[in-house]
């Protein structure tokens, strides 16, 4: 079964959202809900997107 274009961005939205919500780090979670739904990135890229965050995580303001 081949999906659409939009059920495939809604499930990237969905994992994304629901990995923000449980971890925080913005740019970590994008990655890792494009990683999950597309392949082709590896762990240690993720890893490495941590400095990316700028902090706004680990301030309590969310």
């Amino acid at each position: 079964m081949v999906e659409n274009e939009q059920e495939i961005l809604d499930r990237a939205y969905d994992k994304g959202f629901e990995y923000e919500r449980k971890y925080g780090y913005c740019s970590q979670t994008v990655l890792s809900a494009i990683q999950d739904i597309f392949g082709g990135i590896d762990d240690e890229v993720i890893q490495a997107s941590h400095s990316l965050a700028g902090g706004g995580s680990l301030d309590g303001f969310i």
